[in-house]
């Protein structure tokens, strides 16, 4: 599952789904680079999820935006 709303960059934002659906098969990331552990991170690794947070989802990306971004490629 894949959160690319901004809900959890403020502290109080609803969660963007229902944490109590969520198991320990699922992978939930989080496109949201601050905070680090959004809530829906959070709750995800209680339930056992594993995660990937918007810090790693950017450094996976960075080169890529670069490169389309000064035209080269």
């Amino acid at each position: 599952m894949v959160n690319a709303t901004p809900a959890g960059m403020k502290a109080g934002d609803p969660l963007p789904v229902d944490a109590s659906k969520l198991s320990a098969q699922q992978f939930v990331a989080d496109v949201i680079t601050m905070p680090v552990v959004t809530p829906l991170l959070g709750a995800a690794q209680a339930k056992g999820c594993k995660t990937q947070n918007g810090v790693q989802m950017f450094e996976a990306q960075v080169d890529f935006i670069t490169e389309f971004l000064i035209g080269k490629a």
